[in-house]
């Protein structure tokens, strides 16, 4: 219990302060870093296991190569990259699907929303919060592309969410799991009575924050600090530094240097419950502390209004909803119910490991093998020690051959049995079950004869491990949005303009309920092919079955096809341009296509009909031919005298057909003109749309074209007739 000399009064006046340490004495300052010590040290203990683990997780994705000594100095030392093919394959997975184009955040509406109102408020937040964090805080995406990674070896990240008054907006901050300290058997984040980040500030930040005051005047960090001793000289390790910040150098290969002038301090922001104002009840605060000399440097309330805090009718607190900044993104939970979740560096691990024994094994017997080595008798003419060897060299020995043979004798050859070589395969082969990374969930092909419905049943079986971890990852999502959301709702301006069309947003839009925004992906679509297929069979089961929202659902499936620029290509039926580009009624397109149908009906059978005139015409001309061939036949036979008057027949009857030909020709053209009339009337038609759809009459103007045609197709048949028979 924390014993003060004097007692600090929880009200609503040091909520609303921005440091409370010039409140509390010299002495209890000190008390006060002591306890906040003690705590974090009984909750690191609490992870020590775990910590183990980690430690050796990120030791094996990272290839870190441990110095190894056995069978013989720089044997065989190979890192098979289980666990790092696991993590990038997460990693590349849920990147995309979770943080996919520019709506990451969506607003649901829930209840009747008759005007549309409460869509377009909905749809101005989603816009508005996906702008903030992939445009205004600059290192959002950043910070989850490497929570991605980590999550996936480590099993545990937390993200830290809050308003920033120096850069003037809302920011995430990626807190790794081994610098956010809590007892390991706490029960959740929020409900966790004491977390501690383990941070580092550098000296100048320490200055300006030292230096800079607050709305009350208060300056934000004990300003006292810059004089005290530890400031003034060079950032010291702690039992804090020396855990952690080894294990990292280690595995970067950084040789561990002393501190000097640029080297940050290791600093502890512990989010606990106090009763600094000994009433029984322990109220929420932030206590930031030194790590060397546990020197406090900032005590603030942890309690967003006064609103939150619940009293009596007398004036004692009940409870306090303190202001939760930490979210917990898990990976797989703990079997034995510890706060910190499993990654795929402890449920890979000891596979790893033996996977690692198993093939330096074998290239150890093969280095064996290759090397050879022996006995040598004593009787051996040659210096003992090491001999090395190099192709194509040869060492000079004293004695016969016959000696030598006798003198030495070679170790045994170590032959590499198959049986190993296939329990090799069965562990490795069983680690890609547990990741998820079979052949078809990395894109290889498992077989050219495979069809292709048992090749989708096995990628679906192959990504269900994938499933439960995203939503997982998109529950946490949702909380974090959920912050993001409340602080709008108490720092954003009166009114804000944001993005490139110079949208108005305003803090009274986010004055509603947080727990309806969520983040835009779905988790239980893992890839492309998977978005695409659902998002097409929504679009053709619209176009069979009433009801639908085309609009929405053509967005949907342009969006899953990866569009962003929907409005420009798909501005939908209620916008200005559908209104200045009307679609045509569709049962005067049904009636249009029916004139069009009998128009073309009419112009076949005139192109038919002149056709077959000119095929008459063909037949005249060969008569004429045949004519005046036996013509000139008769005259040769008989002189031109005698065969006057049968010339003269022959005269008569050319003219006659002549002038059938001339008229069939003539008719020829007047169909060919009437089918090209009808086929301008079809395009005017076609162009001019429902405006030009006059109903009944163009029907009976078409089936008239058509009778005409009959009837011209038959006049031309009749003349070829009368000419034959003539």
């Amino acid at each position: 219990m924390l014993e003060l000399s004097e007692n600090v009064k929880f009200d609503e006046a040091l909520v609303k302060a921005g440091n409370l340490t010039q409140l509390f004495t010299e002495t209890d300052l000190q008390k006060i870093g002591a306890w906040v010590w003690e705590g974090f040290a009984k909750d690191k203990m609490s992870r020590n296991a775990w910590e183990e683990r980690m430690n050796a997780a990120m030791d094996l994705a990272m290839q870190i190569q441990a110095p190894k000594n056995f069978p013989w100095p720089n044997c065989a030392n190979i890192v098979f990259p289980l666990v790092s093919i696991a993590a990038v394959q997460f990693s590349t997975r849920a990147y995309p699907a979770l943080i996919r184009g520019t709506q990451v955040v969506k607003y649901r509406v829930v209840g009747k929303d008759p005007n549309g109102n409460l869509a377009r408020q909905a749809n101005l937040i989603g816009q508005h919060m996906s702008w903030q964090i992939l445009e205004q805080d600059c290192g959002w995406e950043e910070q989850h592309q490497r929570l991605f990674m980590n999550l996936a070896i480590v099993g545990s990240n937390f993200i830290k969410t809050r308003y920033s008054p120096t850069l003037g907006h809302n920011t995430s901050e990626l807190v790794m799991a081994r610098d956010l300290v809590v007892d390991y058997y706490a029960k959740s984040i929020e409900s966790a009575r004491r977390k501690t980040q383990i941070t580092r500030i550098y000296r100048n930040e320490i200055w300006e924050m030292c230096n800079r005051q607050d709305k009350q005047g208060n300056y934000i960090y004990r300003h006292e600090v810059l004089e005290e001793d530890w400031y003034g000289e060079a950032a010291q390790q702690s039992a804090v530094d020396e855990i952690n910040d080894v294990n990292h150098d280690k595995r970067i290969g950084l040789d561990r240097t002393e501190g000097d002038e640029d080297t940050p301090f290791i600093c502890l922001e512990c989010h606990c419950w106090l009763d600094l104002d000994g009433d029984g009840y322990a109220e929420p605060y932030i206590v930031l502390i030194e790590s060397a000399t546990r020197s406090v440097l900032r005590i603030v309330s942890r309690v967003d209004r006064w609103e939150d805090v619940e009293t009596n009718d007398k004036g004692k607190i009940i409870s306090i909803k303190p202001l939760e900044y930490f979210t917990k993104y898990g990976f797989i939970p703990a079997p034995d119910g510890g706060i910190y979740d499993m990654g795929f560096g402890v449920l890979l691990g000891p596979l790893n490991e033996t996977v690692n024994t198993a093939i330096n094994q074998m290239f150890d017997a093969g280095t064996s093998n290759m090397l050879g080595g022996g006995f040598a008798l004593s009787g051996a003419k040659l210096k003992a020690g090491t001999y090395t060897r190099t192709p194509g060299e040869w060492k000079v020995m004293k004695g016969g051959g016959e000696d030598i043979r006798k003198s030495l004798v070679n170790f045994p050859e170590i032959p590499i049995p198959e049986v190993m070589l296939s329990l090799l395969q069965f562990v490795v082969q069983y680690a890609d079950r547990l990741a998820g990374t079979v052949e078809t969930t990395v894109g290889e092909n498992p077989g050219q004869n495979t069809p292709a419905q048992t090749y989708q049943g096995l990628l679906e079986n192959g990504l269900q491990i994938y499933k439960s971890i995203f939503k997982s990852i998109w529950r946490s999502m949702k909380e974090e949005l959920k912050k993001l959301h409340a602080l709008n709702a108490r720092f954003l301006n009166q009114v804000e303009t944001f993005g490139a069309k110079d949208q108005e947003i305003r803090r009274e839009d986010y004055l509603n309920n947080s727990e309806f925004v969520i983040p835009a992906a779905d988790p239980q679509v893992i890839s492309d092919g998977q978005r695409i297929t659902r998002a097409s069979m929504i679009r053709q089961a619209a176009m069979q079955v009433p009801g639908y929202n085309i609009e929405q659902t053509e967005r949907r499936w342009l969006t899953a096809i990866g569009e962003e620029d929907i409005e420009s290509i798909f501005p939908g039926p209620y916008s200005q341009w559908y209104q200045q580009h009307p679609l045509p009624n569709p049962k005067l397109q049904v009636e249009q296509a029916k004139i069009q149908g009998i128009q073309l009906q009419a112009k076949g059978r005139l192109q038919e009909a002149a056709l077959d005139i000119m095929s008459r015409k063909e037949e005249i001309r060969a008569k004429v031919d045949l004519l005046r061939s036996q013509a000139a036949q008769i005259v040769a036979q008989i002189g031109a005298e005698k065969a006057a008057l049968q010339l003269e027949q022959f005269d008569t009857l050319m003219t006659h057909v002549a002038a059938m030909g001339e008229m069939l020709n003539q008719r020829a053209q007047q169909m060919m003109q009437m089918a090209d009339q009808v086929g301008e009337g079809n395009a005017q038609n076609n162009a001019g749309g429902s405006r030009r759809l006059e109903g009944p009459s163009n029907n009976q103007g078409g089936e008239g074209v058509a009778a005409e045609a009959e009837g011209s197709a038959g006049g031309s048949v009749g003349g070829g007739s009368v000419s034959e028979g003539e």
